[in-house]
C-alpha cells in the first residue's frame, strides 16, 4: 500500500495517494513517518475532517511531538471547534522547548483561532505582540494584514504589512491574495483583480482566490463574469456557505 501511495503521489494524484497511505498506516499503526506524511497530505488537500482525525490520533500516539498538535489545532479551527483548537495549540506549545520559530508558529495559530472565533480584541493583541518580536516574519505580517482587511480596519497598516511580507516572498500567492483583498476593501476593484490574477498565475485555480476575484469582478459591474468565477471556485472545491449564497442569489455577500 505504501508503494501504491508513493506511485500516486509521484503522479500528482494526492487524493488517491493519501487513501493508500491511510491503509498503510492502519496496517502499521506505530509507523511515525506515515503519521507525518498523512497529516502533511491532508493539510495540503484542505481535508480538515481527516486532518483532525489523524493529527489527534498521532498526538495521542506521540504526545511529545508538537507538530501533531499544531495540525490538530488548525483542523479544529477550520471546522469551527474553537475551544478544542485552543486546547490543542496550547498543549502543543507546552512541548516546545528552546525552538523560538516553532513557538511563533503556535502563537500565530492561536491568534488566527481567536480571529476566526470573533474574539477580535484578543486576536489583535496577540498579533500586535507577534509583530513587535517578528517584524521580519512574512507569515506573521501577512496573517495580521489579512485579519485587518477582514475587519476593514487599519487598511493602510494592512497594506504596509503585506507589502513587507511580499518583499520577503514575492512569489507567494497567499500574500498576493491578501494584497488583493486589501484593495477590495478599499473599493479599488481593478487593482484587486490584478493582484488576484498574479496569485492565480502561481496556483492551479485556487478555489478561494477564484472566489475573491469573482467578488471584485462582480463589484466592478461585470456580474455575469463574477458569477462564472464563483461557480468555478465551487467546481474547484470551495464549499463555503457564503459562496453557495452568492451563487444561489446571484449577489455578493460579505464573508
Amino acid at each position: 500500500n505504501k508503494a501504491l501511495s508513493d506511485a500516486y503521489f509521484d503522479l500528482g494524484d494526492k487524493k488517491t495517494g493519501v487513501e493508500y497511505l491511510a491503509i498503510a498506516k492502519e496496517l502499521e499503526p506505530n509507523n511515525f513517518n506515515y503519521s507525518i506524511d498523512l497529516v502533511n497530505a491532508f493539510y495540503e488537500l484542505g481535508d480538515y475532517i481527516n486532518l483532525r482525525k489523524w493529527s489527534v490520533q498521532a498526538s495521542e500516539l506521540y504526545p511529545s511531538h508538537h507538530i501533531f498538535y499544531l495540525y490538530a489545532g488548525i483542523a479544529f479551527s477550520e471546522l469551527e471547534d474553537f475551544s478544542n483548537a485552543i486546547m490543542m495549540l496550547e498543549s502543543g506549545k507546552s512541548y516546545v522547548v528552546g525552538q523560538n520559530a516553532v513557538k511563533v508558529e503556535f502563537d500565530l495559530a492561536i491568534a488566527d483561532v481567536y480571529a476566526n472565533m470573533g474574539e477580535y480584541d484578543t486576536a489583535e493583541k496577540k498579533y500586535e505582540e507577534l509583530i513587535v518580536s517578528q517584524s521580519q516574519n512574512p507569515l506573521v505580517l501577512n496573517n495580521y494584514a489579512y485579519f485587518l482587511a477582514q475587519r476593514g480596519y487599519k487598511l493602510k497598516d494592512a497594506e504596509t504589512y503585506v507589502k513587507k511580507a511580499l518583499e520577503f516572498e514575492p512569489g507567494n500567492a497567499s500574500y498576493l491574495d491578501t494584497y488583493g483583498y486589501i484593495y477590495f476593501k478599499n473599493e479599488k476593484y481593478q487593482n484587486a483583480i490584478e493582484k488576484y490574477n498574479e496569485a492565480l498565475e502561481l496556483t492551479n485555480n485556487n478555489a478561494e482566490i477564484l472566489e475573491h476575484k469573482g467578488d471584485a469582478v462582480f463589484k466592478l459591474g461585470n456580474k455575469e463574469e463574477g458569477i462564472k468565477l464563483w461557480n468555478l471556485a465551487k467546481e474547484n472545491g470551495n464549499n463555503s456557505e457564503t459562496l453557495e449564497l452568492k451563487i444561489k442569489n446571484e449577489n455578493y455577500y460579505e464573508e
